[in-house]
């Protein structure tokens, strides 16, 4: 594969999990990028990817999906978050499926996880030897803002990667790709809107973060420009794209195996569908 072409994330809660097929379906064909770039669902179902195990990522987001400790009302009443970050980068990784650390750090692959930084409101990466075994990192990406805690790491105050950069293309840019895979949550012509109700609620809540608030409210424009540079750039020839056709059945915090089960099968056939066309797109040498 050619050394200049980037994978690209976008997280998007458990929509992610058309990623998820995605990502199950290179690891089949044994297709292996030289950088792998996520923010929030997007990072952590890709650490996944690049440790290589197959299989994994549908398990880990549907066999415990039912329970409380993953993501729950429960789990935010109990434990002051609404993501199980104890459960799902502790006992998931450490004990109920293991993570391979091993093959993950040992990895060719140049791997990057966005996260926000509540006191700037701007993007801030980590790579692979940021991930430890308690995978402090991965929690700070996930952190969704309003249900989960700051997440305190190597001296920064971080949440959702999703707030500061919601599709991490400008950062596969910046580090030398001419090509990039894009894999997007969402369906061709959706854009986000403004979250202006939620002002009041943001500024009383983070009131010791106005950047951060700030980054929360211009959110939508920047996801939506980002939008716009990578259908312009499929059209340049230098992204292609995968994502749903049509609007996904799946809510963000969806809690419905079926459905998620169903959203991973999406991701594994479009990209079998595409696979000629992916592999064309990624060998294709760069123009001198």
């Amino acid at each position: 594969m050619d050394e200049k072409v980037g994978l690209v994330i976008e997280g998007g809660g458990m929509r992610v999990m058309y990623a998820v097929g995605v990502l199950e379906q290179l690891l089949r064909h044994e297709l292996h990028f030289p950088y792998v770039v996520g923010v929030s669902a997007g990072a952590s179902n890709s650490a996944t990817y690049v440790s290589r195990q197959k299989g994994r990522g549908l398990r880990v987001n549907v066999d415990y999906i039912g329970d409380w400790r993953y993501m729950s009302w429960r789990s935010w009443l109990l434990r002051g978050s609404y993501v199980g970050h104890d459960f799902i980068f502790g006992e998931i990784p450490a004990r109920l499926d293991p993570f391979d650390f091993e093959t993950f750090h040992a990895s060719p692959t140049r791997y990057e996880i966005g996260t926000t930084d509540c006191n700037t409101g701007e993007a801030v990466f980590f790579g692979k030897e940021d991930a430890t075994e308690r995978l402090e990192v991965l929690r700070a990406s996930v952190s969704l803002p309003l249900l989960c805690p700051v997440v305190r790491f190597r001296g920064h105050e971080l949440l959702d990667g999703g707030v500061a950069m919601p599709i991490p293309l400008a950062r596969s840019i910046a580090a030398g790709n001419t090509r990039h895979v894009v894999v997007l949550s969402r369906e061709p012509g959706y854009r986000k809107k403004p979250v202006n109700h939620l002002k009041p609620l943001l500024k009383v809540v983070y009131r010791r973060y106005p950047k951060l608030v700030e980054a929360m409210l211009t959110r939508h424009e920047r996801y939506n420009r980002a939008l716009d540079q990578v259908e312009r750039m499929e059209q340049e020839g230098t992204v292609l794209i995968l994502r749903p056709q049509e609007k996904p059945r799946v809510a963000r915090l969806s809690h419905d195996p079926k459905q998620l089960t169903t959203l991973y099968e999406l991701g594994l056939r479009d990209t079998e569908s595409q696979l000629e066309k992916l592999k064309n797109f990624i060998e294709r040498r760069n123009e001198p």
